[in-house]
């Protein structure tokens, strides 16, 4: 996609990606070892959308700390995306290895920014519906 007044940032260590995204330099911006917790609130706060085309990823949790930070994702249903994602609301979920939809999904989060900053809320509030708290307080009643 060729979105004018867009960035693509990859994050991560990427040690296997380098020939493969090496036709594609000059096309996104690259942040390696983001350790600090800080740091990666950051760059989700500062994103439209956050997406994890994963092919497989037991329980993304890059989703669910991106809809913490009230950004909305893209994920597959290879990931958590089917736990996580109301589609239209918080997010998108896109079969893998569909490039269309994967292309469709974003072409539409481009084309309705103002739509994506009402859907923030939305991903803070599915976030806190998975918090530390509400597990506890899920566990405890399924034990008793």
């Amino acid at each position: 996609l060729a979105f004018t007044d867009a960035e693509l940032v990859l994050v991560g260590r990427g040690v296997h990606d380098g020939p493969l995204l090496r036709a594609y330099d000059g096309l996104y911006r690259v942040e390696r070892d983001v350790h600090a917790r800080a740091e990666m609130a950051r760059i989700y706060a500062d994103s439209d959308v956050c997406c994890l085309p994963s092919l497989s990823d037991a329980f993304g949790h890059v989703l669910l700390e991106a809809l913490a930070c009230g950004t909305p994702v893209i994920g597959t249903p290879n990931t958590a995306a089917p736990d996580l994602v109301t589609p239209g609301e918080n997010g998108f979920i896109v079969p893998i290895r569909d490039v269309d939809a994967l292309a469709g999904a974003l072409a539409w989060c481009y084309e309705h920014r103002d739509a994506l900053a009402e859907m923030r809320a939305q991903a803070r509030r599915c976030a806190e519906r998975f918090s530390w708290s509400a597990f506890r307080r899920t566990l405890i009643a399924q034990l008793v």
